[in-house]
């Protein structure tokens, strides 16, 4: 790596960050990601491509150490909003969190005494607070979030049909299976088996990548596919309909 490509790009993005927020024109990171794309041709005109990487390696850090410390610095009220809703009278708050993040937590049928009894991660305020508003009470949770810590679930870009599970590194690799497909699902289930069926899995897949059939009740109900440190589960129904690793 190009340290020298690298300090250069966090230097350029800090002053950047900062002529922003004088300006009052700051930008959210996936448009300054495209200036530091810009300033990178500029300013590593002759030098090779890995240095033009290692530049906006630079510029990515320093936008998000600016974005730290001017939230750190901030003396904004860290809660957006705040509702109760209608439906069971349970207390629904979004909070403002570090680099630009928010979350929404729901409090108890009890009576709110400041805590939450659930909360979802979001990777904006505008995402969390739309989720506030497009909430239905019929529903177990909200949409667009990108991390429920309870259940260890993952959304990419808020997609639910990109959701994968992390493994509990305190149990093993069948009890993180079962787990990822109770918590993916959203289902209790008794399982009478867990094999590995692994042959149909091609390059498009990372190294190490598993597939595992799970039966439930004499008939195979999941696929889950395991990798590294996570699982992603299809239901058999699901199969039917989505074409992977062939």
């Amino acid at each position: 790596m190009n340290e020298i490509a690298k300090d250069i790009g966090s230097t350029l993005a800090k002053a950047w960050f900062a002529y922003g927020q004088m300006e009052g024109s700051a930008v959210p990171r996936s448009e300054f990601m495209e200036y530091g794309k810009l300033v990178s041709k500029m300013v590593i005109e002759d030098e090779g491509e890995q240095d033009r990487k290692d530049f906006l390696k630079g510029w990515e850090q320093g936008w998000e150490d600016s974005t730290l410390l001017d939230e750190l610095l901030s003396q904004d009220d860290p809660i957006l909003a705040e509702c109760t809703r209608l439906a069971d009278r349970r207390m629904l708050v979004v909070e403002r969190q570090t680099f630009r993040r928010a979350r929404l937590g729901i409090g108890s049928l009890n009576g709110w005494d400041g805590g939450y009894d659930d909360v979802w991660d979001f990777d904006s305020p505008e995402a969390a607070l739309e989720a506030l508003q497009t909430w239905q009470s019929d529903t177990p949770e909200p949409d667009g979030w990108i991390r429920h810590y309870g259940t260890g679930r993952y959304r990419i870009n808020g997609d639910k049909s990109l959701e994968w599970v992390k493994d509990d590194d305190s149990i093993g690799l069948e009890q993180n299976i079962v787990k990822a497909i109770k918590f993916s699902k959203r289902q209790d289930f008794f399982m009478d088996s867990i094999q590995e069926n692994s042959l149909h899995i091609g390059s498009e897949f990372p190294a190490h990548s598993k597939c595992f059939t799970v039966a439930s009740k004499g008939v195979v109900r999941w696929l889950v596919y395991h990798c590294c440190d996570r699982s992603v589960v299809l239901s058999v129904e699901e199969m039917e309909t989505i074409s992977i690793g062939m």
